[in-house]
């Protein structure tokens, strides 16, 4: 291995070429400019010689015109400062000594017979500047040279080496990771442009291999080794999306006979046509494979079992057959992720038992996955640990979380949840889905319904919710187990299976709607839970998930979310439960967002029947004033303005003798059906009716005593929804509420001067009840109507509430 691997690249190739080219281009600049430098230094030389000889030549006349008396030697001294040389007359030509630093000495011999010589001296600082300048002009040059034949060496080496051989790496990257030929066009020299068609017939000759490796020869099929392949890659991908898969094995019925009767050949023509069919009715992300001699896979991505139940059947009818007038029949086992099996030899066992279930229930049978009739390996085992687990007596010990009214601030009602004490430590879900898929599941779920229902003392008024598959509603086990009288119980349809068939799940909460219960869907707006299927199903509760209630206080879209679940259910009929409510600010919130019910570790923990609520919360939901109710967005200036003509109408209120009208209006902005006003009496231990109601007549004195929730209305200024039917709402407000023959009320405080004058009730029937933005103007109304109760009437003959008041 070590001889075959190449030697790493000790740099770009650019720099590898190119730097010697260049190097040797500033070399060749260099020599021209030393060869430059020795021209200019010469020529330099030659004019500071012809600058001394000039200036020889004018001492030697004036020598010998004047002589070397003092009228020459006066002219010699004017020579040289005019020249700026050194002059002196010598016997000979001959140089004693040197001159210094810095100068050059040349000597002439003169024409004058009188003096046989004369020296110059003259300084060498043109020479040398010549030279500095030369020297200059050959680095720049060299410099030159070297980055022009760098800039020509890169480029010619990118144009006709590194592109190519980039576009050949990328080819070849191509060919590594698609296994296929591809990547840019090589043009460049012949030997490239051919190495290039050299890598694209490995890669053709590469992707036949794998074809021919992932390939069954003869269906042309996906043969075992790519099915394997496959099957745990959708697998895999099935666990990260959240998603399903479906594994379908089938074969022949009598294939052995074919082969034996009519021989290999007519065999093999049936398996190639039943391929090809199948192949044609195949969506783009299926997989079939030849995984035996006449059997097959088939790999459905995103298939629940019923689904995939009936692609069968579909495929069936399409890749029909017929060997000499008889049609050629297969069996078919089905199982699916996730709810059989949770790994591919798991998967693949159980759709080749069901496989097996289906050939011993006759010819042309197709069967799912039962764990009741069809074991694995795998199965065996976990069968056997439930089954171990359903025998102990204390194998389930239920536990019960406080469900809180969030307009009343009391316990409405019990969730009852299972914990499986004794070892192996799982979860209670991991223990219910296990049990699930070996086919315990309505078997261990009618065990904690059990626990749950047999908690004794259960709090009068309160209901208790319990959690119950889909699959299981219907079960012997569980129906066994359940009261025929169910008022007062909630049943909650876990969404963490899969509903297959509404029509069969509706059919079968009928039943149990009919004798009392009320039906609750768990954890909608994430997993399966969507506001369709919620639509679907027609719950009386509608339980959010935690994931939506956690930091709702700070996360808008969270907000917006849970407002279109309170108004879906208001919609609908029904109510809405904010499940994981951990902190006061997540409280407030999902109660303005006019969410009836909460519950959450902050609220009360899972602990033994019958704990009450946190402390906090009473006061967190009492303190929750006219701030908490923002006006919903969108809301119409018409809206706006119709508020402030009553409000308006209110304040020219004279006398309470105009209270029919004032009435009238209230009825028409607020959308309700009655409205009755109530007075604090003068001795402060009741209410007086102010309106004429036939159901409560006027001067009707209720005993503030006896309200408990009239009362929360004038101690804390709250506005307080009362609903019929809620489990947690004052009995002796519910009478009243039915009285008015309504199914909704609404209680608003009438205040003057920061002091509570009276109660204003509005009424609504059916399935409505009051928005955020109607509470905040019933709240408005109230306070704009304490003047009106400041204008006491002549008091009224006294009647009683009978059953409502003392």
């Amino acid at each position: 291995m070590s001889a075959l691997r190449t030697r790493r690249s000790r740099g770009p190739l650019a720099l590898r070429v190119g730097l010697p080219l260049a190097l040797a281009g500033a070399a060749i600049g260099a020599g021209a400019g030393t060869a430059s430098t020795l021209s200019a230094r010469a020529s330099a030389d030659d004019a500071l010689y012809a600058q001394a000889a000039t200036i020889a030549r004018l001492v030697d006349t004036a020598v010998e015109r004047r002589g070397r008396g003092a009228a020459g030697q006066r002219e010699v001294r004017a020579i040289a400062r005019a020249s700026g040389a050194r002059v002196r007359l010598a016997r000979s030509t001959r140089m004693p000594g040197a001159a210094g630093a810095g100068t050059r000495t040349y000597g002439f011999r003169l024409r004058s017979g009188r003096t046989r010589a004369v020296v110059v001296s003259l300084s060498d600082q043109p020479v040398r500047d010549a030279t500095r300048r030369a020297l200059i002009w050959a680095a720049l040059t060299a410099l030159a040279a070297f980055a022009l034949v760098a800039l020509l060496a890169v480029r010619l080496l990118r144009s006709q080496v590194s592109r190519p051989l980039r576009q050949l790496r990328e080819r070849m990257t191509h060919l590594r990771d698609f296994g296929a030929p591809g990547g840019p066009e090589v043009r460049a020299a012949g030997e490239l442009v051919a190495l290039a068609d050299g890598i694209d017939g490995v890669a053709e000759s590469l992707a036949d291999l794998a074809s021919q490796a992932a390939t069954d020869p003869l269906t042309g099929a996906a043969n075992r080794r790519a099915f394997d392949a496959a099957l745990s890659a959708e697998l895999a991908r099935a666990k990260r999306h959240d998603a399903s898969l479906a594994l379908v094995i089938f074969d022949f019925d009598g294939f052995k006979e074919i082969n034996d009767r009519h021989g290999h050949a007519v065999g093999d023509d049936l398996l190639r046509e039943v391929a090809h069919k199948l192949q044609g009715q195949m969506r783009v992300t299926d997989v079939l494979a030849r995984v035996g001699g006449d059997e097959f896979a088939l790999i459905l991505p995103d298939m629940r079992p019923e689904r995939a139940r009936d692609v069968v059947e579909r495929a069936r009818e399409a890749a029909t057959v017929t060997l000499e007038g008889e049609e050629l029949t297969w069996c078919a086992g089905v199982a699916c992720y996730p709810a059989h099996a949770e790994d591919p030899k798991t998967l693949y066992e159980s759709a080749d038992g069901a496989l097996y279930f289906a050939k011993s229930s006759g010819e042309g049978c197709t069967r799912v996955f039962d764990p009741k009739r069809v074991s694995t390996s795998r199965t065996q085992g976990e069968r056997a640990e439930i089954a171990a687990l359903l025998e102990r007596p204390d194998a389930i010990t239920p536990v019960f979380q406080p469900i809180v009214s969030l307009s009343t601030g009391r316990v409405s009602g019990y969730e009852a949840l299972a914990r499986f004490p004794s070892p192996p430590d799982r979860r209670p879900d991991e223990w219910f889905a296990l049990a699930h898929r070996v086919g315990l599941g309505p078997t261990l779920e009618a065990r904690a319904v059990a626990a749950a229902l047999a908690a004794p003392d259960r709090p009068s008024g309160v209901y208790l919710s319990f959690n119950l598959s889909p699959s299981a509603l219907s079960s012997p086990e569980v129906l066994s187990v359940l009261p025929a009288d169910l008022a007062g119980l909630v049943i909650e349809i876990t969404e963490h299976e899969r509903v297959g068939d509404e029509d069969e799940l509706r059919s079968q909460l009928a039943p149990l709607r009919e004798r009392g219960a009320r039906i609750a869907v768990d954890d909608a707006g994430a997993g399966y839970a969507g506001l369709q299927q919620v639509m679907r199903i027609h719950p009386d509760i509608i339980k959010l998930d935690r994931s939506l209630v956690a930091e709702v206080d700070s996360d808008p879209a969270k907000a917006a979310l849970i407002d279109a679940f309170a108004r879906f259910a208001r919609g609908t009929g029904a109510v809405v439960c904010a499940e994981g409510i951990e902190t006061a600010a997540e409280l407030r919130v999902v109660a303005d967002l006019d969410v009836t019910y909460g519950q959450g570790f902050g609220l009360g923990k899972p602990q033994a029947p019958w704990a009450s609520m946190s402390s906090w919360v009473a006061t967190t939901l009492s303190r929750r004033g006219l701030r908490s109710f923002a006006p919903e967005e969108g809301t119409e200036e018409a809206d706006e303005s119709r508020l402030a003509q009553l409000a308006s109408r209110l304040a020219h209120a004279v006398s309470i003798n105009e209270l029919p009208e004032v009435e009238q209006a209230i009825t028409a902005e607020l959308d309700a059906d009655d409205v009755c006003l109530l007075r604090c009496a003068e001795d402060g231990e009741a209410l007086e009716v102010v309106s004429q109601r036939r159901w409560l007549g006027y001067g009707t004195r209720l005993k503030t005593g006896y309200y408990a929730t009239i009362r929360n209305v004038l101690s804390t200024g709250d506005a307080v929804h009362v609903l019929d039917g809620d489990a947690g709402a004052d009995g002796a407000e519910l009478a009243l509420l039915r009285r008015a023959g309504a199914s909704a009320m609404l209680l608003a405080p009438v205040v003057a001067g920061g002091r509570p004058l009276g109660v204003l009730m509005l009424f609504r029937s059916g399935d409505r009840r009051f928005s955020r933005a109607e509470v905040s103007r019933a709240r408005v109304v109230g306070f704009g109507m304490g003047p009106l109760l400041e204008q006491r009437a002549a008091t009224p003959a006294l009647t009683v509430v009978p059953g409502a008041a003392g």
